[in-house]
């Protein structure tokens, strides 16, 4: 398993609301900490994405600096 996800939130087929219920719905899978990463930053698919159990919610385009703080972050709460 993963030690981490990073999920867009659009896109084809599932989208990331839908990953992430599915991720958070399995016990396997339900503490692997999960950042979106989206061009779509409104506040409540924010709001909704932290609701569902995302750990952050980083909107694209990324700092190269900025993913790997929220990352490290991210693997050190883990």
């Amino acid at each position: 398993l993963p030690d981490l996800v990073l999920l867009d939130w659009n896109m084809p087929l599932m989208n990331g609301e839908q990953v992430l219920k599915e991720l958070k719905s399995k016990l396997n899978t339900k503490n692997i900490p999960v950042i979106i990463v989206s061009a779509i930053a409104q506040d409540a698919d924010i709001e909704k994405a932290i609701e569902l159990g995302a750990l952050d919610y980083i909107k694209k385009p990324i700092k190269k600096i900025d993913l790997k703080a929220r990352i490290h972050t991210a693997l050190l709460l883990r």
